[in-house]
């Protein structure tokens, strides 16, 4: 049997969903994008730190990291690592160091599936981050969004 998909109505009735224009919540410790349409954009005027922050994109290659680059260059050295997860492609250590990330800070860890989660887990769990960038499969990331917390 198929399950079938909630309308929006019923998505919205249900206790369980956030929506994020609903929150009042104080401003935490952020990253500014260097951006600043999109910092005013952003709950927190700039990406909040110790949180999930998703960028959804279409395809592959679409400059989705540029989003994220400026932040990840105002880090502190001594904020830890900057980690990508399971990048979708070969990592161009000379364009990152162009951009003004360090090569020593960066880490990357190639892996999949239930093995990138796995990594992620470790990874947060050191306390050694400052950043960790993840690329998830539309299809995984459907699969993780389905699941009740």
């Amino acid at each position: 049997s198929t399950v079938q998909p909630l309308s929006l109505d019923a998505l919205l009735t249900r206790a369980d969903l956030w929506r994020g224009q609903d929150a009042v919540r104080p401003q935490g410790p952020r990253v500014a994008s260097g951006f600043a349409p999109l910092d005013a954009a952003l709950p927190d005027k700039g990406w909040p730190c110790g949180c999930v922050s998703e960028i959804l994109s279409s395809g592959r290659g679409l400059g989705e990291v540029s989003l994220v680059l400026p932040a990840l260059r105002a880090l502190a050295p001594e904020a830890g690592w900057i980690v990508l997860v399971a990048p979708p492609g070969r990592v161009h250590a000379p364009a990152w160091l162009a951009r003004g990330v360090a090569l020593s800070r960066l880490l990357v860890v190639q892996a999949s599936g239930q093995d990138a989660a796995w990594a992620c887990e470790q990874l947060l769990g050191s306390g050694a981050l400052a950043a960790l960038l993840l690329r998830v499969a539309a299809a995984i990331y459907t699969a993780a969004r389905m699941v009740k917390m």
